[in-house]
Order: structure tokens, then C-alpha cells, then sequence
């Protein structure tokens, strides 16, 4: 905690979410590919 005179300053930290990202290739010749993001921690 940092104190100067009447205002004082609380930080908290939490962890930081473990994410697991995958991407997948549908068609070479398109260049288009599909890109999931989850969240291992709920919020």
C-alpha cells in the first residue's frame, strides 16, 4: 500500500488467464484459415 498523506493507493494482482490458441487450415490454395482463442480460467 502507498500512503501520501490522506489518499492511500490498494493494488491487487491476479494471475494472468492461461489461453490455449489453436488455428486451422480449411483451404491452402484460399489462404483462409479458422483461428480459436479459449480461456482456461473463468472470470
Amino acid at each position: 500500500m502507498l500512503r501520501q498523506g490522506d489518499v492511500s493507493l490498494l493494488v491487487t494482482v491476479h494471475s494472468i488467464p492461461h489461453l490455449n490458441v489453436t488455428e486451422e487450415i480449411i483451404d491452402p490454395k484460399s489462404n483462409k484459415f479458422v483461428f480459436r482463442m479459449n480461456s482456461e480460467t473463468s472470470v
